[in-house]
């Protein structure tokens, strides 16, 4: 994308800030997934939400302890995430 620049010594952010010693070096992005009886839903700030009839019987879950989320498609990992206080 072209902003390796960005995270290193080399940055430039001149047009934005006087400072001239500002680099990049973390970024911490915050998403979300909501499943309930009604469907599944993602989003951040403003919710998006993707309703689908099941294609199965529901089945209920009772989540009493922290657990991990990995959700594929076809053999690729596009979000991992921790529930830590369900």
């Amino acid at each position: 994308m072209g902003v390796n620049d960005a995270f290193t010594t080399n940055a430039n952010f001149s047009g934005i800030s006087q400072d001239k010693n500002l680099i990049i070096d973390k970024i911490i992005q915050k998403t979300t997934i909501e499943v309930d009886e009604n469907g599944s839903g993602y989003g951040s700030h403003s919710a998006n939400y993707i309703n689908k009839k099941p294609k199965r019987r529901i089945k209920k879950v009772k989540v009493n302890r922290p657990f991990l989320v990995v959700i594929t498609t076809r053999n690729f990992i596009v979000f991992t995430g921790r529930v830590s206080k369900p």
